[in-house]
């Protein structure tokens, strides 16, 4: 994934400067120049290498909490379910011994 940042920023770096401006960014980044003064922490007008790596870890970051929050969200209800199924047997169960 490092190497794949790398190539596609210095593809991006149409005038070899070692940043990436808004108008670098709008032709060959478009979803980066969609987020430009995110990623441009420093807010110097430009994106350099290390910024674009970072933004990139904070978004990896983002989606792997997403995914544990998803996960025990499905075994919250997972739980919940099976309460419930028991929950139920021991009604039945009560039923039965009245």
């Amino acid at each position: 994934m490092q190497e794949s940042i790398k190539i596609r920023f210095f593809d991006a770096d149409n005038d070899g400067d070692g940043t990436i401006d808004r108008q670098e960014a709008t032709e060959r980044l478009p979803q980066i120049a969609r987020h430009f003064s995110q990623v441009d922490t420093n807010q110097d007008n430009v994106i350099s290498l290390d910024e674009l790596e970072d933004a990139q870890l904070r978004i990896l970051e983002r989606r792997k909490s997403a995914e544990i929050a998803v996960e025990i969200k499905k075994q919250q209800d997972a739980d919940a379910v099976t309460a419930s199924k028991r929950k139920q047997a021991a009604e039945v169960v009560r039923k039965r011994t009245l």
